[in-house]
């Protein structure tokens, strides 16, 4: 279920495990590199949690943007009290509580209403989308340690390697811009 506070927790959750993300993926790689057992596993589940969360609360951002939208328009159906094609469920069924007759005070207020739930569920969405943005420098750098722990058992965990060597320069250089902004 799709609440207010839905997008902006799960933005919040996501912005504030990277550094602990980035902690725990560090530890994990030396793990592996010594060869403790399901080290790799253990890394793999947790950079595929790392994406799903940032996939969900991509996701929570909008679906709250589609249902404000949807809030929107049935409170323009409930204040013009006209009915026409319904794009949404919600519109469909305040233009069907038009045309059975309710009160047009009653579809005043519910136009009132409808229009403060999309109102707040776009400031929900623009604050989600706020945090994500401020937490960018962060998130990326999470994502590209991620890459360097999958890619280094494969060149026996040499951080000069060809492959790991770009995308440790691109990580060192996020990590720095993430920890300069937080210092703001």
């Amino acid at each position: 279920m799709l609440h207010v506070s839905t997008a902006p927790t799960a933005a919040r959750k996501l912005a504030k495990s990277a550094g602990f993300l980035r902690q725990r993926l560090t530890q994990i790689s030396k793990s592996e590199q010594t060869g403790t057992p399901g080290a790799a596993h253990e890394r793999r589940e947790l950079a595929a949690k790392f994406h799903a969360d940032q996939r969900k609360a991509e996701r929570a951002i909008a679906d709250t943007e589609k249902l404000a939208a949807a809030f929107d328009s049935a409170a323009q159906t409930a204040s013009s009290g006209q009915s026409g094609p319904a794009p949404d469920p919600l519109t469909a069924a305040t233009a069907r509580a038009a045309r059975l007759g309710a009160s047009p005070s009653r579809l005043r207020d519910l136009g009132g209403r409808m229009a403060q739930a999309a109102h707040r569920g776009r400031e929900a969405a623009e604050k989600a989308q706020d945090r994500l943005d401020g937490a960018d420098d962060d998130l990326a750098s999470v994502a590209l340690l991620a890459q360097i722990t999958e890619r280094l058992p494969d060149c026996d965990f040499s951080l000069s390697h060809p492959s790991v060597a770009p995308l440790r320069k691109r990580y060192l250089a996020r990590t720095k811009s993430a920890r300069q902004r937080s210092r703001l």
